[in-house]
Parts: structure tokens; C-alpha cells; sequence
């Protein structure tokens, strides 16, 4: 265990070393990646594929898809 350069407190070492973090998860300000499932391509040539997006990231791409949602069966206006 390694101290936390935020607040001191032990963290695991491995943390630092492998994956060069120096502060602790509570102090992280990082925050909770998103993953969202997408349809590509056209007619018989389509595929599914995710994509893998930080919070902000997110919440650009949930303002740009209201915007262009073709299919929603609840969009009474299409």
C-alpha cells in the first residue's frame, strides 16, 4: 500500500504502478464511463457495435440522438 497523494490515505500500489493513478478512487475525479449500443450500415449489410464514451461524451451524444431518432415507437410525431 502507497499513500494517496490527495488525502493521504493507503491505496494499492498496483494502482499507481500499472496503471499510473496517484490519487484513490474516493478521490478519482474521474468519472463512470458509458457504453451505448449502436446499428450501423444499410439493408442486409448492417451490424451492431458499441461504443465506449466518457460522462461527457455522453450526455453530447444523448442531446444529438433526441434530435435524430428515427425510430422511437413512442415518437407520436413521425
Amino acid at each position: 500500500m502507497i499513500p494517496c497523494v490527495v488525502c493521504k490515505d493507503p491505496m494499492p500500489e498496483l494502482r499507481s504502478t500499472k496503471y499510473g493513478y496517484k490519487s484513490c478512487v474516493e478521490c478519482s475525479t474521474t468519472g463512470a464511463y458509458t457504453a451505448v449500443t449502436t446499428i450501423n450500415g444499410v439493408g442486409d449489410h448492417t451490424w451492431n457495435d458499441i461504443a465506449i464514451m466518457t460522462p461527457e461524451q455522453s450526455k453530447q451524444y444523448s442531446k444529438e440522438s433526441k434530435k435524430t431518432a428515427k425510430f422511437d415507437s413512442y415518437n407520436q410525431d413521425a
